[in-house]
């Protein structure tokens, strides 16, 4: 989308652009994404991601990812946190281990430190701010001092199945680089997207299918000068918590904000994290949603195929339209 994710980081990519955002995920979740920069032999980059709930105590993200020839690598190792409130204000930071190898002159390697918050303004709408390298890391024995990078990100969900975001990056010293895109889940398996960048210009198009937990992301990648970039991305979630965990966890969240979830706005995620509701009947009331029309009342939820009147009082506390 642009390289547009500061706003909504519910994924392993939060690592990457905001570890607020990795206190939305409820699931293991393990990533590989691959890419050859602008179709130039040598130039591969590749990375991998987990993401590890921790319950109360927010969510872990690891990942490492690896770049260039032989001649020339550049590694990252980043171990990432992000702690919050649920619906209301998430904290989040990386500790990165930089390394730079260049085969005739050996390597160096160096710390940073990344940090960002993610607000939920409302069901709609998500606000995001990162800082990266905000110990003002230097490398090639001190001679090098790495950029500080300052970014802020919206997201936007006027319907349940379109997202738009916008981001602002400013290195200093630097043009600012604006990011925008936008996805549209044509049904609950694929999704479309379509974004632009700036400074420099960017092109990005592509798609993401998934089946059962396994989801899989093209983006097609290209600018003015240079050959377009094909990455290609493979996600894995898998379920550890019981019901009666996610049970006990919203609880905790009602009791200490007053938002519900939208029915008529919110995803399978969010919609399998209410209790007695898991990604089986969280498509349900989505698939319904998308052949009905928006729920005029919390109580239409009881024609959704699986959703008893047990389950529905269950919930009902919990959601709103």
């Amino acid at each position: 989308m642009g390289g547009a994710y500061v706003g909504l980081s519910d994924d392993t990519n939060a690592i990457d652009y905001n570890p607020a955002g990795l206190r939305q995920i409820s699931s293991f979740l393990l990533s590989s994404n691959y890419s050859l920069l602008y179709s130039v032999e040598g130039l591969n980059y590749s990375q991998f991601k987990i993401a590890l709930p921790l319950n109360k105590y927010g969510c872990m993200g690891i990942g490492y990812s690896d770049f260039g020839p032989s001649e020339y690598k550049e590694r990252i190792f980043v171990l990432s946190h992000s702690i919050g409130q649920l619906k209301s204000m998430l904290f989040g930071y990386s500790i990165k281990l930089m390394n730079v190898r260049i085969q005739e002159y050996g390597s160096d390697s160096v710390f940073g430190l990344d940090a960002g918050i993610l607000a939920n303004i409302s069901n709609k709408l998500n606000l995001g701010i990162v800082v990266k390298n905000i110990n003002g890391p230097k490398i090639s024995n001190g001679r090098e001092k790495l950029d500080e990078e300052f970014s802020a990100g919206i997201l936007y969900r006027p319907l349940n199945n379109i997202n738009f975001v916008l981001d602002l990056n400013k290195v200093l010293g630097q043009i600012t680089c604006v990011n925008i895109g936008t996805e549209f889940n044509v049904v609950d398996y694929l999704a479309l997207r379509i974004g632009v960048q700036t400074n420099p210009s960017k092109y990005n198009m592509g798609f993401g299918i998934n089946y059962n937990k396994i989801f899989f992301d093209y983006c097609y990648s290209y600018n003015d000068t240079l050959s377009g970039t094909h990455l290609l991305s493979l996600l894995m979630k898998f379920d550890m918590r019981n019901k009666e965990k996610f049970k006990t966890e919203y609880i905790e969240i009602e009791k200490n904000t007053v938002r519900k979830i939208n029915i008529n706005a919110a995803t399978v995620e969010k919609l399998a994290t209410l209790p007695g509701i898991g990604e089986k009947i969280a498509k349900n009331i989505i698939n319904y949603r998308l052949k009905f029309g928006e729920f005029k009342s919390i109580e239409d939820l009881l024609n959704v195929p699986r959703i008893s009147v047990k389950i529905f009082e269950k919930i009902k506390g919990f959601v709103m339209v």
